[in-house]
């Protein structure tokens, strides 16, 4: 029977704090314990990389010396359902200008895995395409989700830190997978039981939103959940946070912020370094 990855609409309260099956939610640490609000550092929750797109000096740069200006990634498929293994296929583009050069990089994957450095040579084109794959199935890759990036390591010239980096994610969910995942947002509910005693998707300015996300089977002991909230696309103060979960768990829960939120649609993502991500939309009228 194939079983395929749910979310639905479950809610309850994320203070951060784990529930190993309906006993009293342990303390997480190193991550929010008391509320999920966008948390401060004081917190002990560590903000996780979150790039997608960055490039080193503006088109405007008044500079005439070569160097890269643009740099995209993306994957294909980036939400799979359906038989596995599969390859995920990355296509990005750089681009340059000031003439003629030699743009060095690396692919770096979320597995940790570091390719030899390549070179492009851009002669005549300030645009040159770059690709990759990754054949995943839940075996090499129990997490059901990833990313590539291209790291750009040279012309020095074209960098304003250490590195320019575009990232791609993405997700899978396979025929063969018995695991189901839910994420849900209210209001009030019960830590014990991971349970939203008002489910809803719509709220107010003053509403005290919660949130509840569970994984069947549970979360291993020493699992890392990183979470992102966003809103109308924009990461909301205060996040990410990468908790680190120092029991088994099937769920985590809280409120989503200790502060009113601002209207807005808003996307609220868990994701473990066990198990799959998930997320959900609410939005404040």
């Amino acid at each position: 029977m194939i079983v395929r990855r749910v979310v639905a609409l479950l809610i309850a309260t994320i203070s951060i704090a784990a529930t190993a099956c309906g006993s009293p939610a342990p303390a997480a640490t190193g991550g929010p314990l008391a509320t999920l609000a966008p948390p401060s550092p004081s917190l002990g929750a560590s903000a996780s990389p979150s790039a997608s797109q960055s490039a080193a000096p503006s088109a405007g740069d008044s500079s005439t010396a070569f160097h890269v200006v643009g740099l995209t990634l993306k994957a294909s498929p980036a939400d799979h359902s359906g038989a596995c293994p599969l390859k995920i296929a990355f296509s990005g583009e750089v681009t340059t200008v000031g003439g003629t050069g030699t743009v060095s990089f690396q692919w770096v994957s979320s597995d940790g895995d570091r390719s030899p450095v390549k070179t492009i040579d851009f002669g005549k084109s300030a645009v040159m395409d770059v690709s990759s794959d990754w054949t995943v199935d839940p075996v090499s890759l129990p997490t059901h989700a990833g990313w590539s990036s291209i790291e750009i390591l040279g012309p020095p010239s074209t960098l304003s830190d250490a590195v320019a980096s575009a990232r791609a994610d993405f997700v899978f969910t396979c025929d063969q997978d018995t695991d189901i995942e839910t994420i849900g947002f209210g209001i009030g509910g019960s830590d014990a039981d991971c349970s939203i005693k008002t489910p809803q998707r719509t709220f107010t300015t003053t509403d005290p939103v919660r949130m509840v996300a569970t994984w069947s089977p549970s979360l291993v002991k020493g699992t890392v959940v990183t979470i992102t909230l966003t809103r109308n696309g924009e990461v909301v103060d205060g996040y990410p946070v990468s908790p680190r979960y120092d029991v088994s768990t099937r769920c985590i829960h809280g409120l989503v912020s200790q502060h009113a939120l601002v209207a807005g649609h808003y996307r609220f993502e868990a994701a473990p370094d066990t198990a799959r991500a998930i997320a959900g939309d609410f939005d404040i009228k």
